[in-house]
This record gives structure tokens, C-alpha cells and sequence, in this order.
């Protein structure tokens, strides 16, 4: 009786274990699986009016070919005003040509906006990318930031949560973002920083830059996702 017990009793053990190791497969995602699976859902975005020109990055929120990006990036300033860019051109890293895109919705203070895609039959090209919850983020959290850096497509780049909430003041308003040690560059404005399972969890948004006016590396800071998801409530 006692060896049959002791058996069992393995079988159970070995069983337990390979229950624990397939969860935790499924659990994290390895940085090429968090890259292909948001392949679909994040653009390069030129914005345009006569000699004024900006690029930058959004990310495909829903199916009705809506996706967020930063205000700056589909805005410009002319004497000390801001306006919305008369062409706004998306394309993903799999595209060959841009597809215009049209303002629908946009929020100067917090630098959101949303654009969406004017020709519907081009919606089902684009995949909607699955949302995170910021409030869960702790510092040392692994993160990836997803983006048209430096205009030169869609690449993507892997670090920490330095803070999953820092006070900041932008414009002379104080605001929240999330810190990592990922540095942001001209063109990754508007993109995705996701997080290990390759949920949304925050706009990429600005770097900052010290009292002599140059910039400060090794940082970057993003709009946490539920400001992104108030935005869209409102």
C-alpha cells in the first residue's frame, strides 16, 4: 500500500508542476511576441500645412478606425497659436503608401488627440491594440516602448518603470506621467509604451531638457492610459 501511495502521490507532484510551468509561459511574452502581436495596431504619422511639417506615431484603439496620438503631433504653432494640420497621413510599417486621416477629437491640455480613418474599407487593415490599466504599474516594472523613432518606421525599444506616476510641469501645469528609462526621440511622440503582456499602458509623449535647453537622455515620459481612457469617456 505504501508504494502505491508514494506513486500516486509523485504522479500528483509531477502533475502540479507542469501545471505551474505552462501559467507562467502564459503569463509573460518575449519581446518578438510583444512586437508582432502590436505590428498591426501602430502607425507613422506625417502632418502637413504648406512649410510646416511633423512626424510622429498613433495607436489603433477600435475596430472604426480610430486611433491616439499626441496634439503636438498633429498640430503646429504659428504666432503664438496652435493649429490642427490640414494633411494628416498614417501608414503601418507593412504599408507602402499613407492613407489620410482626418481630426475627429483633441484635448490641448492633456496633448491628446484622436484621428480616425476617412476611406472605411481601409478599417480592416488595421488591428485594434489591447489596453492595459496604468494603475497597476509598480517601479520596476518591464516595458517596451513601440514607435516611429526618429522617423525611421516602427521600431521598438525595452526598459523600466522608473515611476508609474511623477508629477511634472509642462506649459506652467503640473501633470502626471509615467517615467521609464527609455528615451524618447523626435517621431516617437503618439506611441505605444506597453507593458509585458503587450497592453497599452501609456501615450508616449516628451523628454525633458535642462536649464541650458539641451536635452536630457536616458528618460522618457508617457500619458498614462486611464487619462488616455478619461479622454475618450469625455
Amino acid at each position: 500500500m505504501k508504494k502505491a501511495f508514494l506513486g500516486t502521490f509523485t504522479g500528483i507532484a509531477i502533475l502540479t508542476v507542469s501545471l505551474v510551468t505552462l501559467v507562467l509561459v502564459d503569463h509573460f511574452k518575449s519581446p518578438k511576441e510583444i512586437f508582432n502581436k502590436n505590428i498591426q495596431s501602430i502607425v507613422e504619422v506625417i502632418s502637413t500645412t504648406n512649410e510646416f511639417e511633423s512626424f510622429g506615431t498613433a495607436v489603433v484603439i477600435n475596430n472604426q478606425g480610430e486611433l491616439i496620438t499626441n496634439y503636438h503631433v498633429v498640430s503646429y504653432t504659428q504666432n503664438n497659436e496652435k493649429y490642427i494640420h490640414e494633411v494628416i497621413l498614417i501608414r503601418l510599417s507593412t504599408q507602402e503608401t499613407y492613407i489620410e486621416v482626418e481630426v475627429t477629437k483633441f484635448d490641448k491640455y492633456n496633448d491628446l488627440a484622436i484621428i480616425k480613418i476617412i476611406d472605411s474599407e481601409q478599417y480592416s487593415e488595421f488591428e485594434s491594440i489591447e489596453l492595459g490599466n496604468s494603475d497597476d504599474l509598480s517601479i520596476g516594472d518591464i516595458c517596451y516602448a513601440i514607435g516611429n523613432a526618429g522617423n525611421l518606421s516602427i521600431s521598438m525599444s525595452q526598459g523600466i518603470i522608473g515611476s508609474p506616476s511623477i508629477k511634472l510641469v509642462v506649459d506652467g501645469e503640473e501633470k502626471t506621467y509615467i517615467q521609464s528609462d527609455i528615451s524618447i526621440t523626435s517621431g516617437s511622440s503618439g506611441g505605444a509604451l506597453v507593458d509585458e503582456w503587450g497592453r497599452l499602458i501609456g501615450i508616449t509623449t516628451l523628454r525633458l531638457k535642462d536649464n541650458t535647453g539641451a536635452v536630457i537622455y536616458g528618460y522618457g515620459y508617457s500619458i498614462p492610459i486611464n487619462q488616455m481612457k478619461q479622454f475618450l469617456e469625455s
